[in-house]
């Protein structure tokens, strides 16, 4: 059977512990678990402090402070984890073991934040989440663009042989530019009304001809004569990310009494709507990072050492040498995912909202300065005094005829 890698399967074990944290925040959430605590508490011992303390445990309150605890899980693990250059250290068993220790941990740290006083705290939160998941955005976008070159110049590499690769990368483009249409479109019925919602309506055409202009110039002559692997592919995926980041800021925008009548009432109203569909993407997102994108730049030299379980199946062990990725970094990522999570979470804030239309637009301004980057530095000062710096010319000597008589 097919060997299963130490790297991959942790970096899927971590990503299962933050799939169960965002559940636990989609369970604050629901309206359902808060009318069975509020009527648990009611009948119980309804003290004033015992009532302030339930305030605590649902709502958007919960959900900072499991993000807090999730956060601190990470973090801890970052600093732990500096410089460790091979599974030979003994750190490394922290981060490759041990699940059933860390899970309990990661549930005491979520416990503990509940006992956090109320003051400031969400305030401060709320604020630092923001700048987190504008940067979460950011790395996300970066990370889905090179598993976008990747996937492309894979199938490209793959048409060479078997003419087959190109349809199937014309499918995959295809499916890819339908879900953004398709997502336009519902954004533009949905989020938008005849009468109102003009900054609605600014937004998403602003973003469909960002999409528009983005796809034109990934297949103009000039960018692909500089980045021949540049092509409709990536543009398709970055158009979806848009798209998806587009219907997160109209989804995040608190409502306006009497001027804007969006949502209407055919959106459902359930506050983990958004929520689920929101991290069920951002956890896509994560998975095409850590676990479908290759661990790094696999070294064919390595020495895989196998180990047969008591099960039959194979584990890996693809970091004897060195990790296959930096532990630390792994962690910051996640750092900064739990800061997003609030921001995913809950609405009904104009500092979410612009961040969120904010990013957005970087994530545009980053792909067209990766597509239009090689013109830039090909025109840069720097450039043009090298290329017309002194050369050196060596003369070719004349070829010489040697005579031999016999």
């Amino acid at each position: 059977c097919h060997g299963l890698r130490v790297s991959t399967s942790t970096r899927i074990l971590y990503t299962l512990l933050h799939v169960l944290a965002s559940a636990v925040c989609c369970l604050m959430l629901s309206r359902t678990v808060a009318q069975a605590i509020t009527e648990k508490v009611t009948e119980g011992a309804g003290t004033p402090r015992v009532l302030g303390m339930l305030g605590r445990m649902v709502g958007s309150s919960a959900v900072y402070r499991v993000c807090f605890g999730t956060a601190c899980f990470h973090l801890a693990q970052a600093a732990l984890l500096l410089n460790v250059r091979s599974s030979s250290d003994c750190r490394a068993q922290l981060h490759n073991g041990f699940w059933l220790l860390k899970l309990l941990v990661l549930v005491s740290l979520w416990a503990a934040s509940f006992f956090i006083p109320e003051d400031n705290f969400i305030q401060a939160w709320h604020y630092t989440g923001v700048c987190g998941g504008f940067a979460f955005i950011l790395i996300q976008l970066v990370l889905i663009t090179a598993f976008a070159h990747t996937w492309n110049k894979n199938w490209l590499t793959g048409a060479a042989q078997d003419k087959r690769w190109y349809l199937a990368v014309l499918l995959a483009t295809a499916i890819f530019y339908t879900l953004a249409s398709a997502a336009f479109f519902f954004l533009y019925k949905f989020y938008t009304h005849p009468a109102a919602c003009l900054l609605n309506k600014a937004l998403l055409t602003i973003n469909g001809s960002l999409c528009g202009i983005m796809s034109f110039i990934s297949i103009t002559p000039c960018v692909r004569l500089k980045q021949p692997r540049s092509g409709l592919l990536q543009s398709s995926i970055i158009s979806c990310y848009v798209m998806y980041l587009t219907f997160s800021a109209l989804s995040s925008r608190p409502p306006e009494r009497g001027r804007c009548p969006c949502p209407p009432p055919a959106v459902p109203t359930e506050d983990t709507t958004v929520a689920v569909l929101g991290a069920a993407i951002m956890y896509a997102c994560v998975l095409f990072a850590w676990c479908v994108y290759p661990a790094g730049h696999s070294q064919p030299n390595w020495l895989a050492q196998m180990e047969e379980n008591a099960r039959g199946q194979f584990i890996i062990q693809d970091e004897q040498d060195r990790v296959a990725y930096s532990y630390s970094a792994f962690h910051f990522v996640f750092i900064l995912a739990s800061l997003y999570g609030p921001t995913t979470f809950t609405h009904g804030s104009w500092s979410t909202f612009w961040v969120k239309v904010s990013s957005c637009w970087a994530c545009v301004l980053l792909y067209l300065w990766l597509l239009l980057s090689p013109f830039c530095l090909h025109g840069s000062p720097q450039h043009r005094r090298s290329s017309t710096g002194p050369r050196i010319v060596r003369r070719r000597r004349a070829p010489q005829r040697i005579n031999v008589s016999t």
